[in-house]
């Protein structure tokens, strides 16, 4: 039979596993919210950017059901419901890719600021391409 203080650590060693073990499915669920929050203002600021993810190939146009369309009563209700469900998917595809995507979103804002700051040539949102003197 065990002493009274082996039994008591034991159980405390126990406890703190479970402790552990919860904390850790806390910080996944937390960060899982934070990347679906961080896509559904990507899509909302950019909805061109719901393409890739509405597209049957992953590349092409985006393809919606039309009662989703019908359903919206506005144009900015229907991207909101796109956003969101866009945001999902995206989400979707595990922590690891998208820390990468979003460094990789973050980088590329980050060097066209410094480029327009510098005056080098860029190409806009619209495809348009700018001096960086003209903001």
């Amino acid at each position: 039979m065990k002493s009274d203080k082996k039994y008591y650590e034991d159980e405390v060693k126990i406890a703190n596993n479970v402790y552990l073990s919860q904390i850790i499915v806390l910080l996944v669920t937390h960060a899982e919210q934070i990347i679906k929050d961080f896509y559904k203002c990507l899509f909302l600021a950019q909805p061109q950017r719901m393409n890739q993810i509405f597209a049957l190939d992953g590349k092409g146009k985006a393809m919606i059901e039309l009662n989703k369309i019908l359903q919206a009563s506005t144009k900015e209700a229907l991207i909101l419901t796109l956003a969101e469900e866009a945001a999902g998917r995206a989400a979707g595809l595990g922590i690891s890719v998208n820390i990468g995507r979003i460094v990789i979103v973050y980088m590329l804002y980050i060097l066209a600021e410094a480029a327009i700051g510098y005056g080098v040539v860029t190409v806009d949102e619209t495809n348009l391409i700018r001096d960086g003197r003209s903001r």
